[in-house]
């Protein structure tokens, strides 16, 4: 997340609260498509969560975007975590795809 070609130091958004980071969300380039930035984790500590912190982080990112000149943001999201969901729907963001994860547990040799 802190590294390699892709990172934008400061598209990396901190929330301070009584006095402690309580909130973060980052930014990364695309680097086949430089008009696009994609907006990665934004997550607040669970006992600073209701308060908008998410919210706040995320039209940081909408801010920094377009203050750069980028033309779209993307993100995804944990279909299950149906807080955030709501967070990028009031925010504009609309599903482009939905992807499913399956897995396999495996017997222990």
């Amino acid at each position: 997340m802190l590294t390699g070609p892709d990172f934008l130091p400061e598209g990396f958004l901190l929330a301070r609260a009584e006095g402690r980071y309580v909130g973060m969300s980052n930014l990364r380039r695309v680097e086949a498509e430089p008009h696009v930035i994609y907006q990665m984790y934004t997550a607040t500590l669970p006992e600073f969560r209701g308060r908008g912190i998410a919210t706040a982080l995320k039209w940081r990112g909408i801010r920094f975007a377009r203050e750069h000149g980028y033309r779209s943001i993307r993100t995804d999201n944990d279909s299950l975590n149906e807080a955030i969901w709501s967070i990028n729907q009031r925010l504009g963001f609309r599903r482009v795809r939905e992807m499913i994860w399956a897995e396999k547990p495996l017997p222990r040799p």
